[in-house]
């Protein structure tokens, strides 16, 4: 009878309420990764990197502008400048090429590198401001990025 009287005075979980923890514990693990999308993080910072890089390399486009009267002549996609001491190449990821393109007519610039998600950060000195285009050359695709 001493026996039986010690076990009745012990407490603990039963084995539905630990189920019932790990399952909720489960459950707020996964809504959490979801939200919190790695990849889509990832992605970010890169696209903002880039987006730095074609602002660097559109102040000195303009400075360059506000010194000589012209934008730099275009040369293989990119332009020589005094103000540029390393063109950013494989910057944030190997294979980001930044692209210059010069238009002597009407005196305007684009430069573009491929973003994340199959789309274009574009940045047009008409503008003055960074886009993400679903086509290169097709402004109705373009979405004006926020902060820039």
């Amino acid at each position: 009878m001493f026996f039986m009287n010690d076990l009745n005075d012990i407490y603990g979980f039963t084995l539905i309420e630990l189920i019932i923890v790990v399952t909720i514990v489960g459950i707020m693990g996964g809504v959490m990764l979801v939200l919190v999308n790695p990849r889509r993080v990832e992605d970010r910072t890169r696209d903002s990197m880039r987006i730095t890089n074609l602002q660097k390399i559109a102040g000195v486009a303009d400075s360059h502008h506000a010194s000589n009267g012209v934008y730099p002549a275009e040369q293989d996609g990119r332009f020589e400048s005094s103000y540029l001491s390393v063109w950013p190449e494989d910057e944030p990821v190997e294979g980001d090429v930044y692209t210059y393109e010069y238009d002597l007519d009407s005196n305007t610039y684009m430069i573009h590198v491929t973003g994340s998600g199959d789309s274009y950060l574009i940045y047009r000195s008409q503008l003055g401001r960074t886009m993400r285009c679903k086509e290169l050359y097709d402004e109705d695709t373009c979405v004006r990025i926020t902060g820039t």
